[in-house]
C-alpha cells in the first residue's frame, strides 16, 4: 500500500494538470522520444470471452547519455493510505471476481 501511495504521489508529480498527461522526469528535452508498445492477452482463447484480462503497456525511451535526474524522486511514506476500513486479503490473497 506503501509503495502504491509512493508511485501515485510521483506520477502526480510529473502531471500537466491541462492536459492530463504525465511525462516521466527523466526524458530529456529536445531529445527524440522513442515508444514500444506491446498488447497483453490473458485467458484470451476462451469463445465468450469471460474471465479474461486485455491490457496495453508502453514503454517510452531515448538513445543518448542518461539524464542527471532520477526517476526514483518519491520517498515511501509511512503515513495512512485510506482512511477507511481496509481487508488485508485485497492484498494477500487471489480472488477471481465473478458477476452472476
Amino acid at each position: 500500500m506503501q509503495l502504491d501511495k509512493c508511485l501515485a504521489e510521483s506520477t502526480l508529480q510529473t502531471m500537466n494538470h491541462n492536459t492530463g498527461s504525465v511525462i516521466p522526469p527523466n526524458l530529456i528535452a529536445d531529445r527524440f522520444v522513442f515508444f514500444t508498445a506491446d498488447n497483453i492477452g490473458i485467458l484470451d482463447e476462451t469463445l465468450d470471452g469471460k474471465y479474461t484480462f486485455h491490457a496495453t503497456q508502453v514503454a517510452a525511451w531515448q538513445r543518448g547519455p542518461a539524464s542527471d535526474i532520477p526517476v526514483a524522486m518519491s520517498k515511501v511514506s509511512s503515513a495512512p493510505v485510506f482512511q477507511g476500513p481496509i481487508e488485508r486479503e485485497w492484498f494477500t490473497t487471489k480472488k477471481i471476481i465473478r458477476n452472476l
